[in-house]
């Protein structure tokens, strides 16, 4: 009798976790609203789904500007030009 109790019991603990677990579910699904809310999706908003733009760069000569400012070239080769200003050298 006692081992039947006993399944009895752990039968009913079973049921009643997963009925208060179904019905959690139930209840959340009724109070979420990202069910009802509308995306719509703007291509023009995506980096990916955009057309490549094959525009040509133009690249200004900057040297006289920077040479102004304080910065020094430090090396250079044929394409980049490195240059250092030592006052935000300890940044």
């Amino acid at each position: 009798m006692d081992k039947i109790l006993k399944k009895i019991i752990t039968f009913l603990m079973v049921f009643m976790a997963l009925s208060i677990i179904c019905l959690n579910q139930v209840k959340a699904k009724d109070v979420s609203g990202a069910v009802d809310m509308l995306h719509e999706l703007d291509p023009t908003s995506n980096f990916f789904t955009q057309v490549e733009d094959i525009t040509p760069m133009v690249i200004e000569d900057k040297r006289v500007e920077l040479l102004a400012k304080g910065y020094s070239l430090m090396a250079d080769n044929s394409r980049l030009s490195l240059y250092f200003k030592a006052s935000t050298f300890g940044i």
